[in-house]
Parts: structure tokens; sequence; C-alpha cells
């Protein structure tokens, strides 16, 4: 998704902490290249873990390396599941969350 193109994540570092490689970064931003690890000196293909805190972002650069992925739901903005409960001041019924009678059928 970011193609290699240059943008500046300010003061970044990268930790190792228990046999663990963290990298840390200023600005906030999307795990949406390689070069955010490569420019840190780290293979993201040498690794058998890699984590990201991107719900969709990084499958662009990440999925073609991944042997799996696995999403982990933080209750934060995005979800893997929504459910219904999640949406108390929409109006209703609205589809996907609600069952919507086909009015063709009718």
């Amino acid at each position: 998704m970011g193609g290699g193109i240059e943008r500046n994540y300010g003061p970044s570092m990268l930790s190792r902490v228990g046999g663990i490689d963290i990298v840390v970064i200023t600005n906030n931003g999307q795990a949406t290249d390689l070069g955010q690890f490569t420019s840190l000196g780290i293979d993201p293909t040498r690794y058998a873990t890699v984590a990201v805190k991107s719900m969709q972002h990084f499958r662009a650069a990440f999925a073609p390396i991944a042997r799996d992925i696995v999403l982990v739901d933080t209750g934060a903005l995005c979800a893997e599941v929504y459910t219904a409960e999640l949406f108390t001041k929409v109006r209703r019924p609205i589809w996907p969350l609600d069952p919507i009678p086909d009015l063709h059928t009718q």
C-alpha cells in the first residue's frame, strides 16, 4: 500500500526486550510498508512472528509474506465482528445488523 513512498514517522527506535524486537515510532502511522521495519535494520521475512497495530492497512505489505494472519479485537474503533449491541444510536432496522425484509417477495 505504501509502495516505498517516503514518510516521516519521527524519531524511531528498535528495542530488544527478552529476545523480542520492538519498533517504536514517534508520529502516528499505519504499518503500510515493510520499509518501516527495514529502515531500522529489520527484515520482517526472517521473523517467525510479526505483530503490527493495524486492522486493515497492513495487508498490502504483510499478507504476501505471512503464513497466517491473526486478527485481535481490541475493542477499539475497528472490530472483526460487529454486533447490534454496539450500535445503540443507529436508526433500526439497518443492514447488515438486522434482517431486512425482501420487498420483492411480499
